[in-house]
């Protein structure tokens, strides 16, 4: 998994975290520590014709497990399509934000997307 920081460097003081394949290795503690979170977008790569559905997980921990950590959050996103989260007033992170992926929104789910998941998420 690549995951990738970027500091906008503007006076809003928003940064921008990508992760470029969201799948059931949780990327932990994605703002390195606490923060706000102001939207989240992914992208569900057309990888084959199957019409996979596939859920985005995120959740408020410093150590979260696939298949065991209940999400805070949760989204379904289908193959080809882009998906957009906007939190108005943020959603606050105390401990770190967490995100995986897996194909059921079961907290016990541990199958990966099958196909690629791209997130992009705003922060501050």
């Amino acid at each position: 998994m690549a995951v990738t920081s970027t500091k906008s460097g503007v006076s809003i003081k928003d940064d921008m975290v990508h992760d470029a394949d969201v799948d059931a290795t949780v990327e932990q503690n994605l703002f390195g520590g606490s923060g706000t979170l102001y939207s989240l977008t992914c992208y569900f790569v057309s990888d084959t014709s199957d019409d996979e559905v596939t859920c985005i997980k995120m959740a408020d921990t410093l150590s979260a497990t696939v298949g065991t950590t209940n999400p805070d959050i949760k989204f379904p996103i289908a193959e080809g399509t882009f998906f957009t989260m906007v939190c108005v007033d943020g959603f606050s992170v105390s401990d770190g934000l967490a995100l995986w992926g897996t194909l059921s929104a079961l907290v016990g789910s541990t199958d990966p997307p099958v196909g690629t998941v791209k997130a992009w998420a705003v922060f501050r």
